[in-house]
């Protein structure tokens, strides 16, 4: 509900409280989790000089540990345009309350980050913020729904995502296996 900004969730308005234990066990359990938030700053370099010393396409790293730890940024993507120009979005993540970084913020972080690496130095002075974006997906940290949560065979509705205890490794494997099994779970019933 935080994440989506509402009161109530709109699963629990469909269904009558009581009549299907699976859809209350499921209301019940995941409000008991924490989640992972995300926010996603969006820059763009003009095709220009500089955006033309920039030798790459697509470029995608991910930050480390420590980074990670003291500045909230995850990754960091550059990806070339169709008219040379140059987009770079930040991923930040946050596990409580996601902050608002001001723009000269980020800029002097990202160039004491890159600052043996010219070639971002020179993409960050020009980079200008265009969007930012609030994730409304995120990532469960802890509490795990029990697998028995996945299919309610009362109403016929199934759910899936990396919030259901699969003993898989991270949130893609997970989210993609509980796809998976939920496809299985729709054809057994």
């Amino acid at each position: 509900m935080k994440i989506l900004q509402i009161n109530s969730l709109p699963l629990r308005d469909a269904f009558i409280k009581g009549e299907d234990e699976v859809v209350d066990r499921l209301l019940r359990e995941i409000s008991k989790q924490n989640y992972l938030s995300r926010k996603v700053y969006i820059f763009h370099v003009l095709n220009s000089a500089v955006a033309q010393n920039f030798n790459q396409q697509y470029l995608q790293i991910t930050f480390s540990q420590s980074i990670k730890d003291n500045l909230n940024f995850e990754r960091i993507i550059f990806q070339r345009q169709s008219d040379g120009s140059i987009i770079i979005t930040l991923h930040c993540y946050y596990i409580s309350n996601i902050i608002e970084i001001e723009t000269d913020n980020i800029v002097k972080s990202l160039i004491t980050i890159f600052v043996n690496y010219q070639n971002f130095l020179d993409l960050f002075a020009q980079a200008r913020l265009i969007d930012k974006m609030d994730w409304r997906a995120s990532q469960s940290l802890n509490n795990l729904l029990s697998k028995d949560l996945q299919w309610s065979s009362i109403n016929k509705i199934g759910f899936c995502g990396d919030w259901f205890d699969l003993n898989s490794f991270g949130g893609l494997e997970t989210a993609m296996n509980s796809s998976i099994r939920l496809a299985k779970l729709i054809n057994w019933d």
